[in-house]
């Protein structure tokens, strides 16, 4: 009985002094972690959380076979991801039982997951440190300054506080007990229990993110960081653990394959394909380096004057006292360097077509597993044990005595934690504009409710302009989720049904329009009068009333050297020169007006320099009239590309951007700028002005200005016997046998065949230049159909849909020749539906 009455009072001595030793760096993680990311304990639910809910409402009302479905296809089915995360929607069905719809649940679980995920990686570096031999004091410096970095970098904050990135947060955690279960303190083999938990973990974290695949190339390399290893020990160690844990590696992307259909997960459709034209581009971009190390979004801090060089003082002292470790003591650190150059590479392999930080850190989540090598190398060496003195420094008592060695040892404590601290600082920076825009999202379902649940049938709420990000932040991912946040559980009755919108579906770029499907719409369902509503930055919604057509749909502009009396001349609008931004030092631009043999008149301007170019006011245009701004453009032949700016009205900034490929000759080109396909063409009831701005050049000839409407430049095409849904697709079910297009090349001059156009799954035509690159639309256009009349219906088997997923159709019209006349018709798309029950993203309106 006393022998047994010790040992429990050892055990209780030994579990007092482990949280002695550990408590203090464990509170203040939590107390850090609570400043960067507690803001978004009051924020509300952005982007695809509506889906991640929706999902679990459903699975827990009488739908749970949608949980089970994840085993054996794509993450929530949502057509444009090829992600295989069977285990994430567990989180939130466990969520949804505590909470249902409540934002706090969601958001507190992502906080509470951040917050074991840094214990987690504590623990990973107090084993791997022990396991180096730097002894208990250093191994708890190394575990609690690297994972108090880990813990509040600003690259988390996405993962953080958007509730749909804890996929990063719960693989994390076993991932990193797996690779600490491989560091036994008190063994240099680990044994077999250990390696079960590991193969666990490993289970686990693959089942959240595929991310952690490369566990098994990390625990390959931890054998490089042991101290007094032997050969034998590594070899035992390799045959232990590698095949168990390849094994394992090897089934999931068997799994992974019969699910999916591929090994490698990621985004597919026009993001893939967009992401793989840039991909060399990406990854020898420097500057992603740079953000990775000092994150600071510009959307929140506009000019980093003042915080670049207040966290790299902190990482100068860091560095310069490594350094003064490295020249005066004998370090035989090339294991290490391999280990964490190792480490790095298994983190950034499965990042390899997603690589890239822009200067908003969009998608800084996806960093989320190489915050860990980048997080424990500075502690790691900085805190390395004392060793031998170099003997020419040691002559003239230049070495660190054990006192002087564990002086700088807190000045590192020190620098680290400020360094901690200053990141801290920045995450709640970034976690507050997330915050802010939650709540402007919050606003405008407010307002379409407001409007909407009235119990009484009215018009449908037309909705154009909806922001897909608010300075960084993705509000809307798509408006099938802004939709979505219209039905249940979010609100006792389904309001999606009469909320129109644009761009729901997840494909093509963030700006471009239907314009076709959009005129149609503010045509038939807001009669009398024309009516669309707008949302602004802030989330209230303002209605825009237009006047209806005019018959001509076509305008002439004239262009002069001056505009004296700037008013309206007979029968035409006149652009004229302006210095639309000078730049201090650059000459004034210089203008000539110019004849030409065909009697047109045109203007040279000279001397361009940044966004120079034309402007014509008072003009009094209904946007509805006009589709494209087209133009003749001539003068210098040029191997740069340029771009061509379009600011409508008195806005601030450009709203339409299209980029020209290099001009080889000195001779004219017509531009032909969709203009109706940006959103901000149809902000104002009316077009007062219209600015054209240009790259800087020595010398542009403009000539031939004017407005056309798509009736005489493309062809008109719906789809026949289908009702298009609220997003504007057109479903396809199983038992349907063919697609009807209803579609007339009539009023296009010249017209004497059609072609229709059919994109692979989940691409899109608007996601490409203008100028419709060849190379680009390869990559776009899966099959093309013959039509011999320029009028009439068109019939495509539904076996040329055979995916579940989005297509996207348009008609060209081709003249006697062949040859292809004017421009594309809209688009029209096709929802290739799932048989039976569709997982949320599909769910009926």
């Amino acid at each position: 009985m006393g022998a047994r009455r010790y040992e429990r009072k050892a055990k209780v001595k030994s579990g007092a002094k482990l949280l002695a030793n550990h408590g203090l760096g464990l509170a203040l993680m939590a107390v850090l972690c609570a400043l960067a990311y507690g803001i978004s304990l009051g924020s509300g639910f952005v982007a695809d959380d509506a889906w991640q809910v929706q999902f679990a409402h459903r699975v827990l009302h009488g739908e749970s076979d949608l949980l089970w479905a994840n085993f054996a296809r794509s993450y929530l089915s949502i057509p444009n991801l090829d992600f295989y995360r069977p285990l994430i929607g567990f989180s939130f069905v466990l969520d949804y039982i505590f909470g249902q719809a409540s934002p706090f649940v969601y958001h507190l679980d992502n906080l509470l997951l951040a917050l074991l995920s840094a214990y987690a990686f504590y623990f990973f570096a107090y084993r791997l440190a022990q396991r180096a031999g730097f002894g208990f004091a250093r191994s708890i410096q190394v575990a609690f300054c690297s994972a108090l970095m880990f813990a509040v970098s600003p690259l988390h904050v996405e993962a953080v506080v958007w509730v749909s990135g804890r996929a990063d947060l719960i693989a994390s955690i076993p991932y990193m007990v797996a690779l600490a279960m491989l560091l036994p303190r008190d063994k240099s083999i680990p044994g077999y229990a250990n390696i079960c938990i590991a193969a666990s973990g490993y289970i686990c974290a693959m089942g959240a993110k595929e991310a952690s695949v490369l566990l098994p190339a990390v625990a390959c390399i931890l054998p490089l960081v042991w101290s007094q290893r032997s050969k034998a020990e590594v070899i035992s160690y390799q045959l232990r653990v590698m095949p168990i844990l390849s094994l394992i590696g090897v089934l999931y992307l068997c799994l992974r394959y019969w699910a999916l259909g591929s090994f490698v997960g990621g985004y597919a459709g026009d993001i893939e394909l967009a992401l793989r034209e840039s991909n060399l581009v990406r990854w020898l971009d420097p500057i992603t380096f740079f953000r990775l190390i000092f994150p600071l979004p510009v959307s929140v801090f506009k000019d980093g004057n003042f915080w670049v060089p207040l966290i790299g003082s902190n990482l100068a002292v860091i560095l310069g006292l490594l350094m003064v470790k490295v020249l005066t003591q004998k370090i035989f650190a090339w294991r290490y360097a391999a280990f964490f150059l190792l480490f790095f590479a298994a983190s950034a392999l499965p990042l390899y077509r997603l690589w890239g930080l822009d200067a908003l850190l969009h998608n800084s989540r996806i960093y989320y597993f190489l915050t860990m090598p980048m997080a424990l190398i500075l502690p790691f060496y900085a805190f390395m044990p004392k060793g031998e003195d170099r003997p020419l420094l040691a002559r003239v008592n230049l070495r660190l005595t054990d006192n002087v060695d564990q002086f700088l040892g807190y000045i590192n404590v020190m620098s680290m934690f400020v360094l901690a601290v200053l990141f801290a600082a920045v995450s709640f920076a970034i976690s507050s504009n997330w915050h802010e825009a939650a709540k402007s999202l919050q606003v405008m379902i407010d307002n379409c409710k407001m409007r909407l649940d009235d119990g009484e049938a009215k018009s449908p709420l037309v909705l154009a302009g909806v922001p897909k990000s608010i300075n960084g932040v993705q509000t809307v991912l798509c408006n099938s989720t802004l939709r979505i946040m219209l039905e249940p559980p979010f609100v006792k009755r389904a309001l999606s049904k009469d909320l129109i919108t644009f761009d729901s579906h997840l494909v093509g770029p963030q700006e471009p329009i239907n314009a076709s499907r959009y005129k149609y719409v503010i045509d038939t369902l807001s009669k009398p009068a024309l009516k669309a509503s707008f949302v602004q930055a802030d989330g209230s919604i303002s209605d825009t009333v237009y006047s209806r057509p005019t018959a001509s749909q076509t305008l002439s502009f004239a262009i002069k050297e001056n505009d004296e009396n700037n008013s309206k001349e007979s029968g035409s609008r006149v652009f004229v020169p302006q210095q639309i931004v000078t730049q201090a030092d650059a000459p004034p631009m210089n203008t000539r007006s110019v004849t030409f043999k065909d009697g047109a008149q045109g203007l040279a301007l000279t001397d361009l320099t940044n966004g120079s170019g034309l402007v014509a006011r008072n003009l009094a245009l209904n946007p509805l009239d006009y589709d494209f701004l087209e133009f003749e453009m001539g003068g210098e032949a040029s191997d740069k590309a340029s771009a061509i700016y379009v600011t409508l009205n008195e806005a601030k900034r450009p709203q339409i951007v299209a980029a020209l490929s290099p001009i080889k000759d000195a001779g004219f080109k017509k531009i032909r700028l969709r203009v109706s396909h940006y959103v901000d063409w149809y902000a104002k009831p009316m077009l007062d002005k219209i600015t054209l701005g240009f790259s800087p050049r020595q010398r542009l000839v403009i000539k031939n200005i004017r407005l056309v409407s798509d009736l005489y430049l493309s062809p008109l095409m719906t789809v026949d016997g289908k009702l298009m849904r609220p997003g504007g697709e057109y479903p396809l079910d199983s038992a349907d046998k063919q697609i009807i297009l209803r579609a007339s090349a009539a009023m296009v001059s010249g017209a004497k065949s059609m072609i229709v156009q059919k994109t692979f799954l989940n691409r899109s035509f608007d996601n490409f230049a203008l100028d419709d690159d060849p190379k680009s639309l390869g990559g776009v256009i899966q099959e093309m159909f013959a039509v011999d009349q320029i009028e009439g219906n068109i019939l495509i088997d539904a076996a040329h849909f055979s995916r579940p997923g989005f297509y996207e159709l348009r008609a060209i019209a081709l003249g006697r020749d062949g040859k292809v006349i004017g421009e594309p018709s809209d688009s029209v798309l096709i929802l290739k539906r799932f048989g039976g029950k569709g997982a949320p993203y599909y769910r009926e309106d």
